[in-house]
């Protein structure tokens, strides 16, 4: 090989060699982005939750009975301190009393289960949609998020404090329904309640990803959407919104549990973290703040286990 040929062997390598560094530059940097997106997205998700629970009605009246009860757990869920207060009042017995929050507690749970189905398939259509992490897409997706928020307070309120609860109130009272047309029992009563919270709650669903999908296809939409490719490395990296927002699947991960756990399993986690974050042993605000997360978790899943 003459001098020639030499040189132009020497430059073409130092040629592939700029463009391989050049190129491995852009995907560590793209990778940087893209980490810094996804952080930033859970970020604001993790926001949004609190700002929608400090700005959500949390007093539910029960006007057949002259009460108010509280709905403080998230989604929208309630303890029934001031229903087992009036029902003290009314010297119902604590085998009654016992009744009551045990059905009460099995409702909630039927419900709650239906809530994580309805959120998934929000999460899905995100996905669905093409709907990257940016700081717009992310402002974009909260907006539905919160409409299915909404939609799940509304039908809890008129389903659950409205039909079943004032229906268990009268049951444990010993005396005539309020509620419920003469003639009807109360488990056939409840059982159409909950079916009518079924079928509603679904369609509420059916029409936010609607509205959502016609605005995505709008132009204003456009710059929200990922390519194919940038969607399946999301997907198979573990980042799209069902992985990372399923509120379930996060509370299995704050309290470091499987979600084929038993419920021992999941209360002696529960523990072992309360214990590791409790203020009298860690008094930082990272661990109060981590505590709230852990009690948050699991009052969820107690809820959809029945606990």
């Amino acid at each position: 090989m003459n001098i020639v040929g030499i040189i132009f062997f020497i430059l073409i390598l130092l040629s592939l060699f700029s463009s391989g560094s050049g190129f491995l530059a852009y995907k560590s940097r793209r990778k940087r982005n893209y980490s810094q997106n996804q952080s930033q997205t859970h970020q604001a998700f993790e926001a949004n939750k609190k700002v929608w629970q400090f700005n959500t009605q949390k007093t539910v009246s029960i006007p057949e009975y002259n009460y108010q009860e509280n709905f403080t757990d998230f989604p929208f869920f309630s303890n029934y301190q001031e229903t087992e207060a009036f029902l003290a009042k009314k010297n119902v017995s604590p085998k009654q009393m016992q009744n009551f929050m045990k059905s009460m507690k099995g409702y909630e749970s039927q419900m709650a289960r239906y809530w994580t189905e309805q959120q998934r398939r929000l999460l899905r259509a995100f996905d669905q949609a093409g709907l990257n992490t940016s700081p717009e897409a992310t402002e974009f997706a909260l907006k539905y998020y919160n409409l299915f928020l909404d939609a799940f307070r509304h039908e809890v309120i008129n389903y659950l404090a409205n039909k079943i609860l004032v229906a268990e109130v009268g049951r444990a009272l010993n005396e005539e329904p309020k509620v419920m047309p003469q003639g009807q029992s109360y488990d056939h009563y409840i059982k159409g309640a909950l079916d009518y919270f079924y079928m509603i709650l679904n369609d509420d669903v059916n029409k936010i990803i609607d509205s959502m999908n016609q605005e995505i296809r709008s132009q204003y939409a456009q710059f929200f959407w990922q390519s194919d490719e940038a969607r399946n490395q999301s997907h198979s990296a573990g980042a799209s919104f069902q992985a990372q927002f399923d509120e379930v699947g996060q509370a299995y991960k704050t309290l470091e549990t499987k979600q084929e756990a038993t419920d021992d399993e999941l209360k002696s986690n529960y523990r072992k973290l309360a214990k590791k974050y409790h203020p009298d042993r860690n008094p930082s605000q990272e661990a109060k703040e981590k505590m709230a997360k852990i009690n948050s978790a699991y009052d969820l899943l107690k809820k959809i286990r029945n606990m």
